[in-house]
């Protein structure tokens, strides 16, 4: 995704990043895909609120991305 500069790959990333409960990596690339305008964003913002909803990450972390 980084070497692509692709918001795609990046949302893909964020969403395995996800799965897999790596929520430092999960921030950076929804984060990245937020930020590179993609078409998702807004499902991006929603699971990152999940997650702080959920105390898996603080709010101070996801505050650049809400």
């Amino acid at each position: 995704a980084e070497e692509y500069d692709n918001v795609t790959a990046m949302g893909n990333a964020g969403m395995a990043y996800e799965v897999l409960q790596d929520w430092d990596n999960t921030l950076k690339w929804y984060g990245a895909a937020i930020d590179g305008g993609h078409s998702d964003s807004e499902y991006f913002r929603r699971h990152i609120r999940i997650m702080v909803d959920d105390g898996l990450v603080s709010e101070a972390d996801a505050a650049k991305w809400l």
